[in-house]
């Protein structure tokens, strides 16, 4: 009996390695193909060594990088090409792998420029596909963060409320979101999973202050958003600052007369007077109206107290006079101030003010 050549091979992570085993085997032999000749098909294509090595199913726009394949050629010399095509992009290597040896190898692809579906194949001389992947290239995903609500907030737990600060967000296509929070030396001190967000619309993220460590010492952290998994990631961020402490004063707010949001004449005639004033004409209406009814938007915050509307008008340093009434009321972080004027009575409002009472951070 002839001896029969028996070859092995194996893939070692950047290696190649060839053992070859001699020995007899009992039958008939059939006869060793010729060196010169090359088979249509591919040897060794079913073996788990053979093919792209952890392609990538998605990369990003302008990926530049190596894609890894494998062979094990149990028969002669073979020649083979390596191709990547896509929207804009193609790539031919032709590759000889001699006999009895198992490679690994990597060839550079890239830079994909253009978003879309590209394909890696490996063909065989006569141009046969031996083994493919198919992969897509895309943008990563389009964050864009507004800026925070509060610039600067104090942390601090005060008659059962604790400042926050928001921070607006959208997104092009669903993510995937998570936020964090970085420290001046840029160490992540808290991570939180806001989960998967749709497209198209605002989201909010609410930072109340807290980090691992519970509440963060005063100075300046970066609220970090991350949207997307891998190389589709994006991620923007926005500064804030924590304040220590918080020192209580006292603003007041002017609105000319004819800055009236709300007018129900009610019977009355209202006419501007000049520098921003209001004449309220009701001397002249019937009796059983209500009268006119005016309404001025003050904004100082949910978190103002001692809110106190005045009137200044018709020669009157302040405060009403007979026939005419002030009142105010919250609505959210506003304050509506409301002017009523009775029938029979005439009023010039100069100016609407509130003052209120507010804690600045330091």
């Amino acid at each position: 009996m002839p001896p029969v050549r028996v070859l092995q091979a194996a893939v070692l992570t950047g290696t190649v390695l060839a053992t070859v085993v001699s020995g007899a085997v009992t039958g008939a032999a059939s006869a060793a193909p010729s060196a010169t000749t090359e088979p249509a098909g591919a040897v060794g294509a079913a073996d788990p060594n053979a093919g792209f090595m952890d392609p990538p199913d998605v990369v990003p726009v302008g990926w530049d990088g190596l894609l890894t394949y494998g062979w094990l050629n149990y028969d002669v010399t073979q020649r083979f090409t390596v191709e990547v095509t896509g929207p804009g992009y193609e790539l031919r290597q032709r590759i000889r792998i001699p006999e009895g040896t198992s490679v690994r190898r990597r060839v550079r692809v890239g830079p994909l420029t253009a978003p879309g579906d590209h394909r890696a194949v490996f063909r065989d001389r006569s141009g046969g596909t031996v083994f493919a992947h198919d992969f897509v290239v895309a943008a990563p995903v389009d964050l864009r963060v507004g800026p925070p609500s509060a610039a600067t907030f104090w942390p601090v737990v005060r008659d059962g409320q604790r400042d926050t600060t928001t921070v607006p967000f959208t997104l092009d296509r669903p993510a995937q979101v998570t936020g964090r929070v970085l420290d001046a030396a840029g160490r992540t001190v808290r991570e939180v999973d806001l989960g998967l967000r749709e497209a198209g619309v605002e989201h909010r993220w609410v930072w109340d202050g807290r980090t691992r460590d519970a509440g963060p010492e005063r100075g300046r952290y970066v609220l970090s958003l991350v949207a997307g998994a891998d190389a589709l990631a994006s991620e923007r961020g926005v500064e804030v600052r924590v304040a220590s402490y918080r020192v209580p004063v006292r603003r007041t707010v002017a609105r000319p007369g004819i800055g009236a949001v709300g007018r129900a004449p009610g019977g009355c005639r209202l006419r501007p007077a000049g520098g921003g004033a209001l004449d309220v004409d009701c001397s002249g209406a019937p009796q059983g109206v209500q009268g006119a009814r005016l309404t001025w938007r003050f904004s100082p915050g949910t978190r103002a107290g001692a809110i106190h509307p005045d009137l200044v008008g018709a020669g009157v340093a302040a405060g009403p006079r007979p026939g005419v009434s002030l009142s105010r009321r919250r609505v959210g972080d506003a304050v509506l101030v409301t002017l009523r004027v009775r029938a029979g009575t005439a009023y010039t409002v100069e100016r609407v003010t509130c003052s209120y009472r507010v804690r600045l951070q330091r």
